[in-house]
């Protein structure tokens, strides 16, 4: 009969130090897996809440609609109102209160891409004329930073000559066909742009563009505010 043996207390001490030692490695292993886990979530939740951000802006703009203001006497002119650098327009839901009219501003302040917005509830806009500051004032939400901002926009020259390209009869001829300009006016042109381009310039970094077409154009199918009427 063989004889049985255990360990030996040196036997015993080499297997803790072994054990010891892989459960460093474990451990040392798992925090660094930890750490940069938590690092890798951290950028992920800082990129996804900037393509919201990016998103909500854009989709503000898509949004863009006819409310009319009375300019003068029963002459009522939509609100849309850009050059070069920054544009104002009428939201049909803002992002501070979802479900309410705003008035957005969109530009740079302070070396970044900023978004403005003031909730328009019972009260209707009197003037075509906006204040940004208000607006800031009231929500602001900076997007990122840029050196500068190049904004265009696509239209037809004016409300006649957006009815004219729609007929089938007649060419349309190319001063009443719509064209890209560095402004737009609708008090001037009765009419929202069909697209706005914003070419962006970061620092030391290639200029880029992002393309908004403004989806809530046709005035057949929106609800119009004229004057103080609701309807």
């Amino acid at each position: 009969m063989a004889s049985q043996r255990g360990l030996t207390l040196l036997e015993m001490l080499i297997s803790l130090v072994i054990l010891s030692s892989v459960m460093a490695i474990a451990s040392t292993a798992y925090s660094y897996y930890a750490t940069g886990f938590n690092e890798r979530q951290q950028r992920f939740g800082s990129r996804l809440n900037q393509l919201k951000k990016e998103l909500s802006w854009q989709d503000q703009l898509a949004s863009a609609f006819y409310y009319y203001v009375e300019t003068a006497p029963n002459n009522y002119r939509p609100v849309f109102t850009g050059d070069a650098e920054e544009l104002s327009w009428m939201s049909t839901s803002g992002i501070l209160q979802p479900g309410t009219m705003a008035r957005s501003w969109l530009g740079i302040s302070e070396g970044y891409l900023t978004y403005c917005e003031q909730p328009v509830s019972e009260k209707l806009i009197t003037s075509i004329a906006y204040n940004k500051t208000e607006m800031c004032n009231s929500f602001m939400q900076r997007l990122y930073p840029l050196e500068s901002v190049e904004i265009s926009y696509f239209s037809w020259p004016s409300m006649i000559d957006r009815h004219i390209s729609w007929g089938d009869e007649l060419p349309v001829q190319p001063n009443r066909a719509p064209r890209w300009a560095n402004s737009h006016n609708s008090a001037e042109t009765e009419v929202l742009p069909g697209w706005v381009r914003l070419t962006l310039q970061a620092e030391q970094a290639e200029p880029y563009a992002i393309w908004i077409r403004i989806e809530n154009n046709d005035v057949d199918r929106l609800q119009i505010f004229a004057g103080n009427s609701n309807a």
